[in-house]
């Protein structure tokens, strides 16, 4: 246990030092040079851009579709009141937590006649861990809600990559109403968790009241040291980490329709890291541990209770007796692959204006065996040809109340954004689902006009 809680916490250290799911606002800000992330395809409207060291483009998000505070916590005129029942009816089936951060590290673009060219290198970070509402159901409110049927899960998990990613895109606009985009990207990998298995099942016997428990869990980790041998660390152990190389792409492509409708579809962060830095298994399986196992189970009938409270030797041995019945085995692996998290985009765009479009999209985010689709509905606009708006409502599962706001001074020559895809966030971070923040410095050439539609000449009057 005490192995599989540092592991955790060095990997969420480690990420909250390096700064990635892409933003939903910012994709739909078409002067913004970062629009194109989530579909390679889209259009850059610059000649060429520089985004400043480091300052560019960093973001922040996390997602929370479970843990509420004030499910948990009721004040009255009394004070606070933890409300654990109110808390449990409140998770959902399946719950989620993830922390999702880049730090754009260097990037540049640049247009030749028909293509655009890009190059970034940035760190990215996206930790997820899935949690049942067994989880807690089970130890705060005990086994006696679960006669009727056992208390069983297979959807606990921990998910999580943290790597270096340099990418060169390509945008080819094949006529006026085709372009492509794709991005071939090298992966260098930093951490990695990846859960293979989970599975948990209490059964309790409703005449006599006798538990049966089994569980099966699998989780491979890579980290830039040595768990087992910490105190032996050296910084020059870190140069492990080129060991983890890794590859992905992005495709997309975009489809002009007439001057007013256009439609999108594009693959993001399709690839995979072959972890080669101490890649250690962790698994656990129901064994035979003594007279309380049966069929492959944990079977429980009780204990003398006068004992268990009386006697410290008899509780002593009665718990660490458990370690027997689930023990934890690590293996040292020579190597394992995990997939980088996909994301699956189709959208639509209409021109209302000039200066004025509405646009609509669906996005599936990939991790590992779960699927997180996403809906979201925008308005972007410019004003006075330098102040770029967007306006946007997202609705993912079990989080319906995610406004998006986006703000850029795109001038011709140096950019500065602002974005949010949760401002209703800042009004009430603790019960937010989604609280997140995008934002950076960029220089930028050869703006695109924002042409005005051809008048006819003013007739004359007849005399």
């Amino acid at each position: 246990m005490r192995n599989k809680t540092i592991i955790f916490l060095c990997l969420v250290l480690a990420g909250l030092f390096s700064q990635a799911q892409e933003s939903r606002t910012v994709h739909f800000m078409q002067f913004n040079p970062y629009s194109n992330l989530l579909n390679p395809a889209a259009p850059v409207k610059y000649k060429g851009y520089v985004g400043m060291p480091f300052m560019s483009n960093i973001h922040l998000n996390v997602e929370n579709t479970g843990i509420q505070y004030d499910h948990l916590i009721k004040i009255n005129e009394t004070g606070k009141t933890l409300t654990i029942n109110n808390f449990i009816d409140h998770l959902h089936k399946t719950n989620r937590l993830n922390l999702n951060l880049n730090l754009e590290i260097f990037s540049f673009g640049f247009k030749t006649k028909h293509l655009f060219v890009t190059v970034s290198d940035r760190i990215k970070t996206d930790a997820y861990l899935f949690y049942p509402q067994t989880l807690f159901k089970l130890p705060l409110q005990g086994n006696m809600n679960y006669i009727d049927e056992p208390a069983e899960f297979n959807n606990l998990a921990i998910n999580a990559n943290i790597y270096n990613e340099l990418g060169v895109g390509f945008r080819y606009q094949i006529n006026d109403q085709w372009a492509i985009g794709f991005k071939p990207k090298f992966l260098i990998g930093l951490a990695n968790i990846k859960t293979n298995s989970s599975h948990f099942k209490l059964t309790t016997n409703p005449n006599n009241y006798d538990l049966t428990m089994e569980e099966n869990f699998s989780v491979n980790t890579s980290l830039p040291v040595d768990i087992e041998n910490i105190d032996d660390f050296d910084v020059k152990t870190l140069k492990n980490i080129i060991n983890n190389m890794g590859f992905a792409i992005d495709l997309g492509v975009q489809y002009q329709i007439n001057e007013k409708w256009s439609v999108g579809a594009a693959v993001s962060d399709l690839g995979f890291i072959h972890w080669e830095t101490y890649p250690t298994n962790y698994e656990s399986h129901t064994a035979d541990g003594g007279r309380y196992y049966r069929d492959g189970q944990f079977y429980f009938s009780g204990v003398d209770v006068a004992q268990l409270v009386d006697n410290k030797e008899y509780m002593d041995e009665f718990v660490d007796s458990l370690a027997s019945y689930f023990p934890t085995n690590q293996t040292k692996l020579t190597s394992y692959n995990s997939a980088t998290y996909a994301k699956v985009v189709l959208e639509g765009r209409y021109q209302i204006h000039r200066n004025h479009a509405f646009s609509a999209m669906f996005r599936g985010d990939i991790i590992n065996r779960f699927f997180i689709p996403s809906l979201t509905v925008a308005w972007d606009g410019m004003i006075a040809n330098f102040l770029n708006l967007c306006v946007n409502y997202t609705i993912m599962p079990h989080s319906y109340a995610n406004v998006g706001v986006g703000i850029g001074f795109a001038f011709n020559g140096f950019q500065m954004y602002l974005a949010t895809d949760n401002v209703l966030a800042a009004f009430d971070v603790v019960n937010s689902r989604q609280v997140g923040l995008q934002a950076g410095i960029v220089f930028n050439w050869g703006k695109q006009k924002i042409t005005k539609p051809e008048q006819l000449p003013e007739e004359k009057p007849i005399n």
